[in-house]
């Protein structure tokens, strides 16, 4: 049963090795009789002195104090921290319910197995949703997208807890899988605030919330399921949408927004273009014909994927059945070791990414954003040892 995820996730985590190499050496022989990068597009290196660095920010500011750009600090760190909370409630809303698999299955009169069906759903539309949310919001802005899929989570988790039937429950948890926007909107938030050299630790908050929000998800549902019954995981989760719509509907401003220096529009942020149908599908097919966009997808969902959503619908019915768990104990032994290694592998790999940028910085001007790639090889040992231990 280790052996799967193991091969699969070793071969797979060569392929970024392979393109970055490539990469790299196309990258030499045509910088060899290439001009000097301009100052536009030059990454400075990160160093102590931040003054070095406020004079040559990337993107270029503008004069508008209204540019998200231009907001203090602490605006920045509040919005950012609703949006990592609104993400988060993706892993939420799917993952609570799963400790609970066998009251639901004896409720609904189905098998543990098809109980995990409507946690499988959920999982496949959050990670289709972003092809249909994030067009939107390049057109109509961050904020009313963010507004109107939370609402759907609140209303379609509402929905899932007062299902009578199986049929309805899968319904109910269709939409509740469209619903995350959030989980797709977090970075371009970040890209919409922050500068180039402040990305990195926004992102890693970002990052550290949205993925233990699945991680935190089984230690609630265990002891809900265990003495409040598997239909109040939904509830908690219905109360937990309802509490941050209220938030971000009266504290969450608009990030991408139009910026004009004397009546001109600077950059592509919030383009006044019509919304039309090939926006939908053009980015699909532009992204599938990029070979280093499409491994590192398919690195990432074979980690994620067997680390992570493999366990969130078979651990209930395996713990039940071979080590004879009740719900709260399958909640904390599958939560509580989730949400410490999930925590401790964002902290490791922030480690280790910021020092191989920082080497890599400290020998050239010219930053390659592939050299990233060199951070993947403590995750590959460390996956595949989970499952054969």
């Amino acid at each position: 049963m280790c052996l799967l995820p193991t091969l699969t996730s070793c071969a797979i985590s060569y392929i970024p090795l392979i393109v970055y190499t490539f990469r790299k050496s196309r990258r030499k022989d045509y910088e060899k009789d290439a001009a000097p990068p301009s100052h536009q597009h030059q990454v400075f290196p990160v160093t102590s002195n931040e003054d070095l660095i406020d004079q040559h920010l990337l993107p270029a500011p503008s004069n508008d104090p209204k540019d998200p750009l231009n907001w203090p600090m602490a605006l920045k760190v509040f919005v950012l921290i609703q949006v990592s909370l609104v993400s988060s409630l993706a892993g939420i809303n799917a993952a609570m319910i799963n400790p609970a698999y066998v009251p639901m299955a004896k409720e609904l009169h189905i098998s543990t197995i098809r109980a995990s069906y409507q946690t499988t759903i959920v999982i496949v539309l959050a990670g289709a949703a972003p092809f249909l949310w994030v067009p939107l919001s390049n057109k109509y802005g961050r904020r009313p997208v963010l507004l109107g899929t939370t609402l759907l989570g609140f209303v379609s988790i509402l929905g899932s807890a007062y299902a009578k039937t199986y049929n309805q429950l899968l319904a109910a948890r269709v939409f509740n899988g469209l619903f995350p926007a959030a989980f797709a909107l977090g970075p371009a938030v970040v890209v919409d605030m922050f500068f180039v050299h402040q990305r990195g630790r926004a992102m890693g908050v970002f990052t550290v919330t949205t993925v233990n929000g699945g991680h935190i998800a089984p230690l609630l549902g265990g002891p809900v399921g265990q003495y409040l019954g598997c239909r109040w995981c939904f509830k908690l989760g219905a109360i937990c949408d309802g509490v941050m719509f209220a938030v971000i509907l009266f504290c969450l401003p608009e990030t991408f927004k139009s910026v004009f220096v004397d009546g001109l529009q600077i950059g592509d942020r919030r383009p006044d273009t019509p919304l039309r149908g090939n926006q939908f599908v053009l980015p699909i097919i532009r992204l599938a014909m990029e070979p280093s966009v499409v491994f590192l997808a398919l690195y990432y969902a074979t980690q994620y994927g067997f680390a992570s959503d493999l366990p969130a619908v078979t651990v209930a019915s395996i713990f039940s059945k071979e080590f004879k768990l009740d719900t709260l104990q399958i909640g904390l032994g599958y939560g509580g070791a989730l949400f410490i290694g999930g925590s401790l592998g964002e902290l490791a790999a922030g480690l280790v990414l910021d020092a191989v940028v920082k080497a890599k910085m400290r020998k050239t001007v010219n930053f390659q954003p592939e050299i990233r790639l060199r951070a993947i090889w403590h995750g590959e040992l460390l996956v595949p040892a989970g499952f054969d231990l």
